[in-house]
């Protein structure tokens, strides 16, 4: 995914640019950095760590992977499908983000097969010969618990200059969680940096 994003930046003639990235993005973002730092005048860092993870989306991908937005008439028909597993509102909000009308019909927005297949990798820790020195941002959601206090030394590791900042009140999907606070964390750091 760094490849891709690398491949992306080049297309369209873009010599730097500021990343934010949250969970698989975040770790996607953490590892372009790391290998392209030259590339990047500012990196956010959405609830995750650089480190491995274990499983925890399997269940996620499995409901997914069984619901096929093409086949229902509408994104309430698709919510209700995604009630039936997910409780949490501002959850199911997030996953619909996911969903675009093409046509007559709906579909998912990104590839589910590809992440369901490269699902172990994703889990890895983000690894760099070289630190990133630039500027970072890591915000973490006060009620996740994503970024714990062990991970803060391979954060500064990898970040020397990090900040890291806490929404108290968001959990894992943290802009979903706190939109206002997440967004003004954002645009605070990318005034500074």
């Amino acid at each position: 995914m760094a490849a891709d994003l690398l491949e992306l930046l080049d297309r369209e003639h873009i010599s730097s640019a500021h990343l934010l990235g949250h969970s698989l993005g975040g770790k996607t973002a953490m590892h372009f950095s790391l290998l392209h730092s030259e590339r990047i005048d500012g990196l956010i860092v959405a609830d995750i760590a650089p480190v491995d993870y274990p499983n925890r989306h399997e269940h996620i991908l499995e409901v997914l992977s069984h619901i096929h937005p093409e086949e229902l008439a509408s994104r309430q028909a698709i919510e209700r499908e995604l009630s039936r597993h997910f409780n949490d509102p501002s959850f199911r909000k997030f996953l619909l983000k996911g969903v675009k009308k093409h046509g007559d019909s709906y579909r998912w927005t990104f590839n589910l097969a590809s992440i369901i297949r490269g699902y172990s990798g994703l889990q890895e820790a983000v690894l760099g010969w070289q630190p990133h020195e630039g500027p970072v941002l890591f915000l973490r959601g006060g009620e996740s618990d994503y970024v714990q206090e062990e991970h803060l030394v391979l954060i500064r590791t990898l970040f020397p200059y990090a900040e890291i900042e806490t929404i108290e009140r968001a959990g894992h999907w943290i802009h979903a969680d706190a939109p206002k606070e997440f967004g003004d964390r954002v645009m605070a750091f990318l005034d500074r940096a």
